[in-house]
């Protein structure tokens, strides 16, 4: 995925199969398309090679990069394990192992 971000902040359109979190990267400034999926694959470049599609995918794919970000990510994961630890405890239990 960081290949496809580093793209995408260049304003490369990019389409993929939906495999691990590459659906998620393009979702809004791309197309993608199930695994083996010839022809989905085959349309997704199509529409997006349209001039008008282009160029408004090329922009949003630049302006999507943000929710990306390394300080967002890190934001996001702190948020997470936070999250986690606050929870640690399990029903019934005294939150200790």
């Amino acid at each position: 995925p960081v290949t496809v971000l580093e793209a995408m902040s260049h304003g490369c359109v990019v389409v993929g199969t939906a495999i691990g979190g590459l659906e998620e990267l393009v979702e809004d400034s791309g197309g993608s398309c199930a695994v083996g999926d010839v022809a989905g694959a085959v349309k997704a470049v199509v529409a997006a090679l349209e001039e008008s599609t282009w160029r408004e995918l090329s922009a949003r794919t630049v302006a999507s990069v943000a929710k990306f970000a390394p300080p967002r990510i890190v934001d996001l994961l702190v948020e997470n394990y936070q999250r986690a630890i606050a929870h640690k405890a399990l029903p019934g239990t005294s939150g200790t192992r």
